[in-house]
């Protein structure tokens, strides 16, 4: 038996065997004996569109295109050849070896281990061989690992996954990029409460993605109702997982709460002993930094008025959504009423305060308590719990003349006073009258003279 290169083989009448040389396959005759014959000639064509990922995993699946067999009719097998840096070796897994080829289309070569490879196709038809051209490199690199590959992502609260898009990707040890060997299922978790996935922008919630087989990455979209710095993370079986720190503010001001100060009373004319303080939240509860709150107060009746001396002020937000107000002293009318504080269209919140009756004035002395007639003085008063808007009068039928009265503390006032000529003389009482009602009077405070 001779083994001679050719695709077109012709047999001749006669003795001997004749050769006509091609590239595309092999094949052999055997002639033997004298007389007449016949030879049929045909070609054999290798297979074609030979088909491989540009990335694999552990595996690798190759596809192609069957040739036409010799006058129409037989059957091709086929196995393959893997090669690597120069090195040609037979492929494994389902692709068939020269001593048992597959008749399949496509095969996996399983585990051929990292690196770039190329494949060819052997097609054997009866004792004939054909060696099809290299297919295009594919890379083999087996996945350990998951990793973001996207920025961080920063954002406004939602209960809506529009954060993204953000992808996770498979890796090896040296962290380049791997492929799936087969469909990954990647799972998905936040460490905030109000964290939601999506596969699409607003999409509806999901806790998994899929890689698929020799894929390389997925993509979603992350949302969450709590503002703060959660961490994502994507994990998957036998990959180390991956995680990623995300911001997250807080949305627009929505609601305006009463957070100290409300429920408190204050004697007329003094200070309240609590700051106002107001506390801004959005949609979700989050607070709110930044908002300027404007707190009021009614402008008659019981009422107040701020470190500004009006009954409005304003204040801004620190990180705890906390805005407080300076300091607010009640006028001189008693009475309950309500402080509001609120900003932009965010419904507002109310304080309940009361100004409440002091303790009733003592006069314990005037100083001089001697005037006489046709003069003007200066009086000191000295008791105690005298309050803002106090007033002074003096008993007698033709009066002494009160023309303004000074709170300078809780024990002291200073009055101004003008004698007529035509005043009375003799001893006269005082009255001091707090503005919320409470006096007291003291006999024979000063003497008028001559």
């Amino acid at each position: 038996m001779k083994k001679t290169r050719g695709a077109v083989l012709v047999a001749s009448t006669g003795f001997g065997l004749l050769a006509v040389t091609a590239d595309p396959a092999f094949a052999h005759w055997l002639v033997t004996g004298v007389g007449t014959g016949k030879a049929v000639t045909g070609t054999v064509a290798a297979a074609t569109s030979l088909t491989v990922p540009a990335m694999s995993g552990t595996n690798v699946p190759v596809s192609w295109i069957a040739p036409v067999a010799p006058g129409g009719g037989g059957t091709f097998r086929y196995y393959l050849t893997r090669t690597a840096g120069g090195t040609t070796t037979t492929a494994g897994g389902t692709c068939g070896s020269a001593s048992a080829p597959i008749a399949a289309t496509s095969c996996v070569d399983s585990a051929p281990g990292s690196g770039t490879y190329s494949y060819r196709v052997v097609a054997v038809f009866n004792s004939w061989t054909a060696t099809s051209g290299s297919s295009s490199a594919v890379m083999v690199s087996a996945a350990t690992r998951l990793a973001f590959t996207s920025a961080a992502l920063s954002g406004t609260a939602s209960s809506n996954a529009s954060l993204g898009p953000v992808t996770v990707r498979l890796q090896n040890s040296s962290g380049g990029a791997a492929a799936a060997a087969a469909a990954t299922t990647v799972t998905l978790a936040s460490t905030s409460a109000g964290g939601v996935f999506a596969a699409t922008p607003g999409g509806a919630a999901i806790t998994t993605v899929t890689i698929p087989a020799g894929g390389t990455s997925a993509t979603f979209y992350y949302g969450d109702t709590k503002s703060g710095s959660p961490t994502i993370i994507a994990s998957a079986a036998s990959l180390t997982s991956a995680g990623q720190t995300e911001t997250v503010a807080a949305g627009a001001a929505a609601t305006v709460a009463a957070a100290a100060g409300s429920a408190q009373g204050a004697t007329v004319g003094a200070a309240f002993g609590t700051a106002l303080v107001a506390r801004v939240f959005d949609t979700y509860g989050n607070a709110v930094a930044g908002a300027t709150v404007t707190f009021k107060a009614p402008s008659s009746g019981a009422s107040g008025v701020f470190a500004n001396g009006t009954g409005t002020t304003t204040a801004v937000t620190d990180a705890s959504g906390q805005a407080t107000a300076a300091t607010f002293t009640a006028n001189t009318t008693a009475g309950s009423y309500s402080v509001t504080a609120g900003t932009g269209s965010a419904a507002g919140a109310t304080f309940s305060l009361t100004n409440t009756v002091g303790p009733a004035p003592t006069v314990s002395s005037v100083s001089p308590n001697s005037v006489s007639r046709r003069s003007s003085y200066t009086l000191t008063v000295a008791g105690t719990n005298f309050r803002a808007g106090a007033t002074v009068a003096f008993s007698g039928t033709f009066p002494v003349t009160v023309t303004s009265v000074t709170v300078v503390s809780a024990t002291q006032l200073t009055v101004q006073v003008s004698v007529p000529s035509y005043a009375s003389t003799g001893n006269r009482s005082i009255t001091v009258t707090n503005a919320d009602g409470t006096s007291v009077a003291k006999s024979n405070a000063i003497a008028v003279t001559n």
